[in-house]
């Protein structure tokens, strides 16, 4: 926007008039940044009556654009019926909150007046999300999931005669990792979206924007891309970063410093996210190249780089409560992140169905031999959700049992906000890819590389992936260098000939005096 264009919509009356019929100086008004050709062209094409198809690669700001497309539709009445449509609901009311608090931006209020209910603040949204709701000018927008039914996208009086319709469709993160482990599900959700969710539109006249990105070779996006294909009524934009003779299409932001970055996120997400080139439906994201197997004995080897005092050791775990033979197994990692070159080393593991109290033992055996092979536990992480009651019984009952034998670690509570499927391809694909993640062959329990590697293999289509959730974990918690005070009790110290306890107090912060030892548990058996 040029100065002489600027200071002619100083005037709010001549801005308000002209903004009415023209996004993209709205957009400039209001939230303009430097543009590339392509924001002006989804513009365009958002503000045509025609269907809108979006998709490019990873941070090229389609969402955002189409947010704030949103919040000029509701300043303009353009529609009054809108929905945010993902897979997961919670992406939906994410979004949805986020064009809630943009209505509350000074410039829309000072234009526009409070288009949000006059009795919410901003502060409102610190805490919590807001799926639905109704404009003071009366435009009703909301958020919902492919799962949900239909019959929520019509509205009905009291007398039950049908009153209106969605007239503006957004469909954002549609296909997720979650949504394409096999066909039956997308072709599920090609049926669920062409059938009811179209179906359940406005006949007299609605608008679809429909924003994507790359997972697999068949899944829903292409599907509906290519229906759209010989439609008059439709603009269709897609575009990789980098094209096939490797010309950067927004080389501004994505600098070849930045590119390098985005490389070492792993092979498989910066094709998907940046190239648009999808992994092949009949593999997984791993493969056999990537594992990087070693042995204990190389600690002990004088000319060997790796070192016992160079390495972070603590103990992750994923609990499991089900009985069940087909549900997932609870493990127990001990892992070990090298200060120096950051890899990261899986030196023992157990896994298995099994209820909470031999899960807890396995901790305190592995937390024991541990420290009789004189590493150091720094702490351990319980992956926890605080609606599973089972979960939180665990970490009470596994607070008691480390007090009860004198294990005077820290708990580190983990827990993630993003997917399962989305944080084990963030945390282990890139690593793994550079074979930064080294796996002992000295582990006791013998299944455990088959497993592991079978898990890994056929991830996210495999039907168990409790491996390589508790491996995300560990990397994702050691990146974060947890790093807590250990709880106020004073351990029962053994003596590691006779196993029993030293009763001569000391004081941590001075030499230990002679004949004591690391601190130990109560030996249990495990197997």
């Amino acid at each position: 926007m040029n100065k002489q264009i600027y200071e002619w919509l100083q005037d709010r009356e001549v801005r308000i008039s002209v903004f009415e019929n023209d996004f993209k100086l709205f957009h400039a008004y209001h939230f303009g940044w430097n543009y590339k050709w392509f924001h002006i062209n989804w513009m365009d094409s958002l503000q045509s009556d025609k269907n809108t198809f979006l998709e490019w690669f990873r941070a090229s700001r389609k969402t955002t654009i189409v947010k704030q497309f949103v919040i000029w539709c509701i300043a303009y009445k353009k529609y009054n019926y809108i929905v945010w449509m993902s897979y997961e609901d919670t992406d939906s009311t994410n979004n949805v909150t986020d064009i809630a608090k943009m209505l509350f931006k000074k410039s829309i209020v000072d234009d526009y007046g409070k288009l949000f209910p006059v009795d919410a603040k901003p502060e409102d949204f610190a805490k919590k999300t807001q799926g639905n709701f109704n404009t003071t000018n009366k435009i009703k927008v909301q958020s919902k999931s492919i799962s949900q039914s239909t019959r929520w996208l019509n509205t009905y009086d009291q007398e039950g005669e049908q009153t209106e319709r969605p007239d503006l469709l957004v469909m954002d993160d549609i296909d997720v990792l979650k949504s394409v482990m096999n066909p039956r599900i997308i072709e599920q959700n090609e049926k669920k979206i062409l059938g009811e969710v179209f179906g359940a539109l406005d006949p007299l006249g609605n608008k679809r924007i429909i924003l994507g990105n790359t997972i697999l070779e068949d899944w829903t996006i292409p599907r509906l891309r290519e229906l759209y294909k010989n439609s008059p009524n439709r603009d269709i934009f897609r575009q990789p970063l980098i094209d096939d003779k490797w010309y950067n299409y927004w080389e501004e932001e994505f600098t070849p410093e930045i590119i390098e970055k985005l490389k070492e996120e792993g092979k498989t997400a910066f094709w998907q996210n940046y190239l648009l080139k999808p992994a092949t439906s009949w593999s997984g994201m791993f493969i056999r190249e990537y594992f990087d197997y070693f042995l204990l004995s190389h600690f002990e080897e004088v000319d060997w780089i790796l070192k016992k005092p160079d390495l972070r050791c603590a103990i992750f775990v994923d609990p499991a409560f089900s009985t069940s033979t087909n549900s997932d197994d609870a493990v127990v990692i001990w892992g070990a992140e090298h200060k120096i070159s950051k890899w990261y080393y899986v030196i023992d593991w157990y896994s298995a169905v099994a209820a909470s109290s031999k899960t807890i033992n396995a901790i305190i055996v592995m937390y024991n031999k541990m420290i009789m092979d004189w590493f150091t536990v720094e702490f351990i992480s319980v992956e926890q959700a605080e609606i599973n009651k089972q979960q939180t019984e665990f970490i009470k009952l596994l607070r008691e049992e480390l007090v009860k034998f004198g294990i005077n670690v820290p708990i580190h509570l983990y827990s993630s906000k993003m997917k399962k499927e989305q944080r084990i391809q963030d945390n282990l694909e890139p690593i793994m890819s550079q074979r930064g993640v080294k796996f002992s062959k000295n582990i006791s329990q013998p299944d455990f590389i088959s497993k592991l590697e079978r898990q890994l293999l056929e991830f996210p289509n495999g039907d168990h992936d409790d491996h390589p959730d508790c491996l995300s974990q560990m990397i994702e918690v050691f990146r974060k260098k947890v790093e807590k005070k250990a709880e106020p009790t004073r351990p029962t110290q053994y003596s590691s000939i006779t196993w029993l306890p030293i009763q001569k107090d000391y004081t941590p912060d001075r030499p230990k005096p002679l004949g004591m030892t690391r601190q130990i548990g109560k030996p249990r058996k495990l197997y």
